[in-house]
């Protein structure tokens, strides 16, 4: 076993969710078998998005960071064998984009710490990933309360509809050298065409599963659409309306995140 045996980083309480503007606290946890002399231990708090011009590709053609911030925890000096601890403590910004992954792109928020060591030899890194999540006020939207759907459907020709299909649309947009859009199915529900001559009323929900909420807010090359599509394929025919996605509920107070909770990158609560 080599002389650092120990070298990780902890949030407080177990955190992994923040909102822009809390403080994020944890401790550094070092444990040496032998004494190990430093030049400096430090820990920054940073928050940045990449965006490619190929999907699953980390080779980044346009950044953008939002926060980088940094704490000396030790000056020069050596330490010796056994476990030591060293709190350390930031304040997120207000502006701090939500997390988010996608395959063109991602925002990334994440502390890391470095034992600088003496000339020659390796410095010893770490780092960890927790996630912010902005809140988007569905009070500000009017008019949007639940993803349900009412159709009136008039069918004016002598022959009967194909089968009518509901869409919920993801439009994610990288903006590399050029715009890159990604546009996917997240949910879709189908329900009975209409007869010749006929006139029908549909009424139907769709199920929505955990998403990133609209837009961003914060970021500028990360810019997130839903919409929902109303479709027959024969005739031919598409309705396209907006949805907004976010984490504070109609006529709801925002909730800040509770400690502990865990939640995957760029996936917030749906409403």
């Amino acid at each position: 076993m080599g002389r650092v045996q120990l070298f990780e980083i902890s949030l407080s309480h177990g955190r992994v969710v923040y909102s822009p503007g809390e403080p994020l606290a944890g401790t550094v946890r070092v444990r040496l078998g032998a004494p190990l002399p430093f030049r400096a231990i430090r820990v920054t708090c940073t928050g940045s998005c990449g965006v490619s011009n190929k999907a699953n590709d980390t080779a980044w053609v346009v950044e953008e960071g939002y926060f980088n911030s940094s704490l000396s925890l030790a000056d020069k000096g050596s330490l010796p064998a056994g476990e030591h601890s060293f709190p350390f403590q930031f304040l997120l910004p207000a502006t701090a984009p939500t997390s988010f992954e996608g395959p063109f792109g991602k925002i990334v928020h994440q502390v890391r710490a470095a034992i600088h060591t003496p000339r020659f030899s390796k410095d010893h890194k770490c780092s960890l990933v927790f996630y912010i999540l902005s809140p988007l006020n569905l009070n500000s939207i009017p008019d949007i309360e639940a993803l349900q759907l009412h159709a009136d459907i008039e069918n004016q020709s002598g022959k009967d509809t194909s089968p009518v299909v509901a869409s919920l649309l993801q439009k994610v947009s990288y903006k590399a050298k050029r715009w890159i859009h990604d546009v996917r199915t997240i949910a879709e529900v189908e329900g009975a065409g209409v007869k010749a001559w006929r006139r029908a009323q549909w009424h139907e929900q769709i199920l929505v599963p955990a998403l990133p909420q609209s837009a961003l807010p914060g970021c500028s090359l990360i810019h997130i659409d839903y919409y929902l599509q109303v479709s027959l394929k024969a005739p031919e025919a598409t309705v396209t309306l907006p949805v907004f996605i976010g984490n504070i509920a109609v006529n709801h107070a925002p909730v800040s995140p509770r400690p502990g909770l865990g939640l995957p990158p760029g996936a917030p609560p749906l409403v």
